[in-house]
Parts: structure tokens; C-alpha cells; sequence
């Protein structure tokens, strides 16, 4: 098989495919990849979304060791090391109960 190459990867194009607006900042999940949207994305409007890099992210009352996974939980819109909820990158330092952010390198 002979291959092409398209782009870096750092920055993915991305349409919005929910009814809602995503702000510059935003967690999105892309099929198995999550990525951090760039710029404000209309729904199914196209932006670009951040698939590498280290991102402050609010988390839940739980300690997170850094070098650990981190997930996302859908619902309560934080991260945690909850091994059913969405692999979203590696914690790259320590955060404990008290903290309300944890930086996570992506895993994209």
C-alpha cells in the first residue's frame, strides 16, 4: 500500500455535529480521538480542533498521580481516572482532592 501525506495532525479539521455551540476551549470527542476546539465552532459548521498538546482540565474531587490516564465522564463535564468513561490523555503532574484542574497531555 502506498500512502499520502495530508497534514501534521496537531490540528484536525472538525463539524460540529451537535445542536450546540462549541466554544474555543471546548473537550470534543471525534470517533476515538479528543481533541480541544480551537476556535468557536456553529453547529455543523466547520472549525479546527487541537489533538496534541497539554491542557488544563477541570476534574473531579478525586487525586489524580501524574503519569496516570485520565478519562472524561460525560456527565458531571469533568475528568477523572474512571476507566469506563472516554481515555482522553495522561495526567502530567500530580493533583489532589482539593484541586479543581488537573493538566492532561492528549492523547491524540
Amino acid at each position: 500500500m502506498k500512502a499520502e501525506f495530508r497534514q501534521k495532525g496537531e490540528m484536525l479539521n472538525y463539524i460540529n455535529p451537535t445542536d450546540d455551540f462549541a466554544e474555543a476551549g471546548t473537550l470534543v470527542i471525534f470517533g476515538d480521538i479528543c481533541g480541544i476546539t480551537a476556535t468557536d465552532i456553529a453547529p455543523g459548521q466547520l472549525g479546527t480542533i487541537a489533538t496534541t498538546g497539554v491542557w488544563q482540565m477541570p476534574k473531579d474531587t478525586a487525586e489524580i498521580t501524574g503519569g496516570a490516564k485520565v478519562y472524561y465522564d460525560e456527565a458531571n463535564d469533568v475528568v477523572n481516572t474512571t476507566e469506563s468513561d472516554i481515555f482522553v490523555g495522561i495526567a502530567i503532574e500530580d493533583a489532589d482532592a482539593t484541586a479543581s484542574t488537573v493538566a492532561v497531555r492528549l492523547n491524540g
